[in-house]
């Protein structure tokens, strides 16, 4: 356990990045990505200090600023004292100091992609106000910086703390994200803000830089593939499927999440797809492409009465996603 002078803070840490997942995690949020960077920001500079004090021996002085108190003639002393702000509370040094704080610790502490991904991350939170859309594009580069911001956390904690995190969900789904238009060889034109233009720029740049440095422990983002694939790569997350296999990350949702994720069942996807096309027939074409579409969990989910049995009964849910998938094959009103 974390020394009882820096554990409250190692603990606020972990209760930040929580927050940061399940807001993340959530189906429907119309902030979800600023949000998710403004506590992750948060979780990571609480770690920092909380590393910062650990290696001072408990010492709270460390995070705190300081500076010269001044004489009665106004001119500056040479004893210290803590830095206030207006409300007259001590300030702490900010993410950027305390990041290179840490960095100075060695081996010990973070590296140069750890920084330039908490670096992506504070553009994010600063960008935030200005951001009124999160474009496809952004949201997929976003889910990668943040999901290295979290993977660094997670090194960081256990290796400073000592503590395992198993027990926690420390993990974020990339199942809001739409199937790109062009994936289906269909071009289209994506129309982005100056703030989202320059803000993608310095992730590509980033991305392109760390690209330069000896890999670490540490990632500024991962790589993003939305399909099961077998892979040799050391830094790729493994993802259970069964809960027969004991490795990689265990994936549940409760049965409000897979609802509000799948609200369709057959019949209301049929009644949708009458009064959306013209030349929509509940015949063997329609049940032959419904068919082929249930094979992708992103649009089906299966429910069976037993979840140990998947042979007793069973009801099918679709994403709303699915129905982009129809427009291919019949005439919109």
């Amino acid at each position: 356990m974390p020394h009882a002078k820096y554990r409250v803070l190692a603990q606020k840490a972990l209760a930040a990045s929580l927050a940061a997942i399940e807001i993340y995690n959530k189906p429907n949020f119309s902030y979800r990505e600023e949000t998710f960077a403004i506590l992750m920001i948060n979780a990571w500079e609480l770690l920092l200090k909380a590393r910062i004090v650990q290696s001072r021996g408990g010492k709270w002085a460390a995070v705190y600023v300081q500076e010269a108190r001044r004489k009665k003639d106004g001119s500056k002393s040479k004893l210290m004292q803590f830095k206030r702000n207006r409300s007259g509370q001590a300030l702490t040094i900010n993410l950027d100091r305390a990041a290179e704080l840490v960095r100075n610790l060695g081996a010990d502490g973070i590296d140069t992609l750890c920084i330039a991904n908490l670096r992506l991350l504070q553009s994010i939170r600063d960008s935030a106000i200005h951001l009124y859309n999160v474009g496809p594009d952004l949201e997929r580069r976003i889910y990668r910086i943040g999901a290295a911001a979290l993977k660094n956390f997670v090194t960081a904690y256990e290796a400073w703390f000592g503590s395992g995190l198993d027990r926690y969900n420390l993990y974020l789904l990339p199942l809001a994200f739409q199937t790109p238009t062009d994936a289906v060889g269909v071009p289209r034109r994506i129309r982005r803000s100056n703030i989202e233009e320059r803000l993608i720029a310095e992730i590509v740049t980033a991305e392109q830089d760390s690209h330069t440095i000896a890999p670490g422990r540490f990632d500024v983002m991962i790589q993003l593939e939305l399909k099961y694939v077998r892979t040799t790569e050391s830094h790729a997350i493994p993802v259970r499927k069964d809960s027969r296999d004991s490795s990689g990350i265990a994936i549940t949702l409760t049965d409000e999440q897979i609802r509000e994720r799948f609200p369709w069942d057959y019949s209301e996807l049929t009644s949708r797809l009458l009064s959306r096309y013209t030349n929509f027939v509940r015949n063997q074409k329609y049940h032959r492409i419904r068919k082929e579409l249930e094979r992708d969990v992103s649009l089906c989910y299966v429910r069976h009465l037993d979840p140990k049995n998947k042979r007793s009964g069973s009801k099918k849910f679709y994403g709303t996603n699915i129905i982009s998938h129809f427009d291919r094959h019949y005439n919109r009103e």
